[in-house]
């Protein structure tokens, strides 16, 4: 019996999604801090974001404000480890 390595095409498109916001968001957002603004202040925006473009929680069910992934442990694996490539996100 072989293994299926594939990953999921839905967890494909998360991964894509969170790596475009960490791109665009976090990493942006890293230069705000290094330069002397308020971090609460940036962290609080970057979670506003975060939660508008359903990115937030991902561990959270779904119907209390999460992305749902408790249960499919091999996506959460992957939006975490994607969401880590900036290094204040």
């Amino acid at each position: 019996m072989a293994i299926d390595f594939e990953i999921p095409a839905e967890a494909k498109a998360i991964r894509a999604t969170v790596r475009q916001w960490v791109h665009d968001e976090c990493i942006p957002a890293e230069k705000t801090l290094l330069a002397g603004e308020d971090y609460k202040t940036v962290l609080g925006k970057l979670r506003g974001k975060a939660r508008a473009q359903g990115l937030w929680c991902p561990f959270i069910p779904k119907e209390f404000g999460g992305m749902g992934f408790a249960k499919q442990l091999a996506e959460y694996g992957l939006v975490v480890f994607t969401g880590q490539q900036g290094f204040f996100c």
